[in-house]
């Protein structure tokens, strides 16, 4: 009885509202949403980390898209790798893409 009691608890525990998979689908549609189109997101679900690279134009814009991130995935760690560029640098990046 004890077992079936301690089973069901756990099964209980593990489901949760979102699955680890739909967090980074749902940091790119939220970044998108706030113009970070050269930011892309990657997930290491073994290690809990969401890795964000790309790059932005100001020191603001790479805390924004961190803060976005963390709002989303508050269970794992925002390993922020963005790059502040100057806009003419930037503009000169997406040229060439």
């Amino acid at each position: 009885m004890l077992v079936l009691l301690t089973f069901g608890t756990l099964a209980a525990c593990s489901t949760t509202g979102t699955k680890p998979a739909a967090i980074p689908d749902r940091i790119r549609k939220s970044l998108d949403q706030s113009g970070f189109g050269n930011v892309s997101v990657g997930q290491d679900r073994d290690n809990g980390v969401i890795t964000l690279r790309g790059f932005v134009t100001s020191a603001g814009a790479r805390v924004h898209a961190e803060a976005i991130a963390k709002s989303i995935s508050t269970d794992d760690l925002v390993s922020n790798q963005i790059v502040v560029l100057s806009p003419a640098t930037a503009v000169t990046l997406m040229m060439s893409e």
